[in-house]
């Protein structure tokens, strides 16, 4: 056996418990993983759960999502934000005390705000 064999390490890169990559990297070298990942919906990819930029032992990394959030905020007929919000993806917004303004009644808002999945403006 090779002496510089002893140097190197597998590092295998999981995806929702499925090997996507396997890489052979020199002790105290960089893993890269792969940068083309599927995010599950409502969430983004936000790196891997174990550190590959100083390798020093063989490694299973696997995937790590996050929740997409969205910010949500309820104008008033001038466009003042009444309440801003921070929802995450698929959620519902908590609908704010309605504007009072003389000599108006208030009917609504003019988007529905029970399944975020964008940011949004909601007017009075």
């Amino acid at each position: 056996m090779d002496l510089d064999e002893f140097n190197k390490y597998v590092v295998k890169f999981y995806h929702n418990n499925v090997l996507i990559d396997t890489q052979i990297v020199e002790y105290g070298g960089k893993a890269t993983g792969p940068t083309e990942i599927n995010s599950p919906t409502g969430k983004y990819f936000a790196g891997w759960d174990k550190d590959i930029s100083c390798v020093k032992e063989d490694l299973i990394v696997n995937s790590v999502f996050n929740d997409l959030e969205f910010t949500v905020k309820f104008l008033d007929n001038d466009g003042n934000v009444i309440s801003e919000q921070k929802i995450l993806y698929g959620k519902k917004a908590t609908e704010p005390k309605a504007p009072n303004i003389p000599d108006y009644e208030f009917i609504g808002w003019d988007k529905s705000f029970n399944n975020i999945k964008e940011d949004l403006e909601i007017k009075a």
